[in-house]
């Protein structure tokens, strides 16, 4: 299960098969698993820089002279 929660956090598509069966891992969570799975996939995609690199890449203020 971290694997694909890792997975989904990072969006790249990897999943695990279940033997027997013809679907991944996450296919066969029950629904409510499957919509907190949806979150972490569109948190992971939607993730911003971290705060201590957001204030690197800020320009200073500008100066009225």
């Amino acid at each position: 299960i971290l694997f694909e929660v890792n997975s989904a956090y990072s969006t790249v598509g990897l999943n695990l098969g279940i033997p027997g069966k013809d679907c991944s891992l996450s296919g066969s969570f029950v629904s409510l698993s499957k919509v907190v799975m949806l979150f972490v996939m569109v948190r992971g995609r939607n993730r911003g820089l971290p705060l201590a690199i957001d204030r690197s890449i800020l320009l200073p203020p500008a100066r009225w002279v």
